[in-house]
């Protein structure tokens, strides 16, 4: 059972070139975790897909996720 699920909302750890970036988890199965970008997070290693839908995503690696607080 994966700590991640799809829906949370998770940034990239300082190690990850996509350091800073934030978005929300688009599918969490395999080694790597597939991301939507947030609106406010510009991320030029982003690309955008037909396939998952409108936006731009990246992949992280599943030891640099940080999973964020969700704020109601």
């Amino acid at each position: 059972m994966s700590k991640f699920k799809i829906g949370d909302h998770v940034k990239a750890a300082i190690t990850s070139k996509h350091y800073k970036c934030t978005g929300t988890i688009v599918d969490p199965n395999g080694d790597f975790i597939l991301v939507k970008c947030d609106e406010d997070s510009k991320n030029p290693l982003a690309w955008k897909s037909t396939v998952h839908g409108e936006g731009k995503f990246f992949c992280l690696n599943k030891d640099l996720v940080i999973k964020l607080k969700e704020t109601k």
